[in-house]
């Protein structure tokens, strides 16, 4: 399976070895590999197939065989962790256009959790409301960033209509940036979700700076 994996087969499915496909540093490496696990040495390492159609990565892990108080030889295990590496690549790129998305847009993510009252962002959200990323984010510290002309506003709106109601959170207000102290307005979107008794545990929300169109 590792050697056809790592494309070192005549054909597919042929069992005899190809060795004029090892490429020299391959070669170097498993010698030094050995040579390393007949002293004693552990090792674990990320290493991917030389010609293999999809380019198969395997984790390698190496420990030493003791036979009674000498070591006999090596034992050298390589999991097969292709997909996993795709999947995470995938995520990443994700995530990337998800930022760079948000960005463009200047549209900042949160989520509150409703029973602690604190909250985590994305960097888009912390330069809308002028924060860093130490920044403690709990409920007495998001209410301060609102503008104080909108606290109660806001307070009752979210118990009200958003808690009480079951509804949306859809509120156009004002803020206070913290690192400037500049007034500004912004328009947040939000949707509760609820666990298997019906209760809102947390919402997820969009903030977008919308002071010039104001």
């Amino acid at each position: 399976y590792i050697h056809e994996k790592f494309g070192l087969l005549l054909k597919p499915g042929d069992k005899v070895l190809r060795p004029d496909l090892y490429a020299d540093e391959y070669i170097q490496f498993w010698k030094d590999l050995y040579k390393k696990g007949l002293t004693g040495e552990t090792f674990s390492k990320e290493i991917q197939g030389i010609e293999s159609v999809n380019f198969s990565v395997f984790e390698v892990s190496m420990n030493p065989i003791i036979s009674g108080d000498k070591i006999s030889g090596v034992s050298c295990i390589a999991r097969d962790i292709s997909e996993s590496k795709k999947v995470a690549k995938e995520l990443m790129e994700r995530e990337q256009f998800l930022k760079e998305t948000q960005e463009i847009a200047n549209l900042g993510t949160y989520t509150l959790d409703i029973a602690t009252g604190r909250w985590s962002g994305s960097e888009i959200l912390d330069k809308i409301f002028g924060i860093d990323a130490d920044f403690d984010k709990s409920f007495e510290n998001g209410t301060a960033i609102v503008h104080p002309d909108w606290r109660k506003i806001m307070q009752d709106y979210f118990i009200e209509e958003v808690i009480g109601k079951n509804g949306q959170f859809d509120k156009e207000y004002k803020i206070i940036r913290i690192n400037d102290k500049e007034e500004r307005w912004i328009h947040g979107v939000g949707s509760l979700k609820y666990n298997n008794a019906g209760e809102p545990i947390t919402m997820v929300a969009t903030i977008r700076d919308i002071t010039d169109s104001k």
